[in-house]
């Protein structure tokens, strides 16, 4: 070893000897850190592998039309996962079996918890379901505030729809016209166009002739 390399193993050791723990402290916590990473996404994914299965079960009861069983499978994730996306799932196949069954406040309960979740798709299906309903019973405004508060393009069709659906009930044809008309557009040359033209083709007289 020469005197410049001998220099250098010096001044290293002074280095490490005034900087050690130091150091050593930072591998370490750095370690934990990386550590604890690992651990949270696996229990991370063992919680949604768990949601998954949980919903899983609550969409063969569904499929079996056993209400009391879907009640109990949902209960099941709800208690284990209620923020989940999955369990927000259960809640809109809730809030389906219970206006199959007519319902509906249990059904309008169900769709209110997901809009006042964190995931921005559902909450926008439950907004059109639940203005769906509020249409049907009439409250009109309510329904309203609820289609003005989807913002996902994809659900445009449906939402020009239910806007025909709110204009008509406030016996505003020609504004209906218009929703079904910028619903059917937005439809393009879907197969889901058939409902929307049989009601355009249903409104009264005046209307279709504006057209």
């Amino acid at each position: 070893m020469d005197h410049h390399e001998e220099e250098q193993v010096e001044a290293l050791t002074r280095w490490l000897k005034k900087n050690g723990p130091g150091v050593l402290t930072g591998i370490a916590l750095g370690l934990a850190v990386v550590l604890t990473w690992n651990v949270w996404n696996r229990y991370q994914a063992g919680q949604q592998e768990h949601a998954s299965a949980l919903f899983e079960a609550v969409k063969q009861a569904a499929a079996s039309r056993d209400l009391g069983e879907l009640q109990v499978r949902s209960e099941a994730l709800l208690d284990a996962h209620g923020d989940s996306t999955y369990a927000h799932l259960a809640r809109l196949t809730l809030a389906k079996a219970s206006l199959e069954s007519d319902d509906l406040d249990a059904a309008i309960a169900y769709l209110e918890q997901i809009i006042d979740g964190n995931d921005a798709e559902l909450r926008d299906i439950a907004r059109l379901r639940l203005a769906r309903i509020l249409i049907g019973q009439g409250r009109l405004d309510e329904a309203e505030l609820q289609l003005n508060s989807v913002t996902n393009l994809s659900f445009t069709a449906e939402q020009d729809e239910l806007r025909g659906d709110l204009f008509l009930a406030r016996d505003d044809p020609e504004r209906a016209r218009d929703a079904y008309q910028a619903a059917l557009a937005a439809l393009g040359e879907s197969a889901n166009r058939t409902l929307v033209e049989m009601k355009l083709d249903s409104l009264p007289a005046a209307a279709r002739e504006a057209s």
